[in-house]
């Protein structure tokens, strides 16, 4: 039992990406089940978000061109020759609930309707919204909110596209490796998201506290950005201090500060999330970008 103004602490890393053959079974949660869909909030205004299928977190789609553009902003390339065959067909498992785009053409989008695995042409923001209309499934608040939402949907806060909480542990994380003669790490939105989505998986007990599922993050991190090596900072807290008693307790326990202090790594994200009884969980995803 966790006892209370305590703080929690643990770390992985990996310095290559050639990970173990048995790779741990994916945690079944309701962001995987329901990857790839276009939700409508029945218990609201029928607000859309789209799950998307890497970083299992959704986008608000907001009408027209807006819904438009985000549905484009995660579009996966794809050949004009693979694309129409696919389209005389079907497309595979494993594009359900992909967009893609036609990198040969004119980046048509196309929207990969998951268990028919046929498409519908993305043109423009109509096409998006009528999309939205027919192809959503309703979905309760309480059953939305167990789904991270990615950092590109959330309003910035101070002009940063993270929370305060993120921001400030960011900043003290980097600040520590400027004090080491250490370049400082940049800001990844999708590694964040990434982080996110644990911290807010252990927060519900989805997942234990730890590191269940770093080699998915770790393909996660892969699928949208070319990497040569990743580690992972854990920690739990309801300290009144709370970024202070997280970075600090990071530095001063010799795994998570080797972490840190790695200089291969050049680029990271943080996610932190908060349970029902004020425990923060906080998640520092750290890669080498190649």
């Amino acid at each position: 039992m966790r006892n209370k103004q305590n703080i929690i602490l643990t770390f992985i890393a990996t310095l290559c990406l050639l990970l173990p053959s048995a790779v741990s079974a994916q945690t079944s949660t309701l962001a995987t089940r329901l990857s790839g869909r276009i939700l409508l909030q029945v218990q609201a205004r029928g607000e859309a978000w789209y799950v998307d299928p890497v970083l299992k977190a959704r986008f608000y789609l907001a009408r027209g061109e807006d819904a438009y553009n985000v549905m484009r902003s995660r579009g996966l390339g794809i050949s004009h020759v693979e694309l129409q065959s696919y389209l005389a067909t079907k497309f595979p498992l494993r594009l359900s609930g992909r967009i893609l785009l036609d990198v040969q053409n004119h980046g048509e989008a196309y929207y990969v309707i998951p268990d028919k695995l046929t498409s519908v042409y993305l043109a423009n923001g109509d096409a998006a919204l009528s999309a939205m209309r027919t192809l959503g499934l309703g979905i309760t608040n309480s059953d939305l909110a167990k789904i991270p939402v990615a950092l590109d949907s959330l309003t910035p806060v101070n002009g940063s596209a993270f929370s305060t909480i993120e921001q400030q542990a960011f900043k003290q994380i980097n600040d520590y490796r400027l004090s080491k003669g250490l370049s400082a790490l940049a800001w990844n939105n999708d590694i964040a998201t990434i982080a996110r989505v644990h911290s807010q998986q252990m927060a519900t007990g989805q997942v234990p506290f730890g590191h269940q599922g770093f080699e998915d993050r770790v393909k996660n991190i892969q699928a949208v950005v070319n990497i040569g090596g990743a580690a992972e900072n854990v920690a739990a807290s309801d300290e009144k201090d709370l970024v202070n008693a997280v970075v600090n307790g990071w530095i001063q326990s010799q795994g998570h500060r080797e972490n840190i202090e790695n200089a291969t790594y050049n680029i990271s994200g943080m996610g932190v999330v908060v349970d029902g009884t004020g425990m923060y969980y906080f998640t520092q995803l750290f890669a080498k970008k190649i």
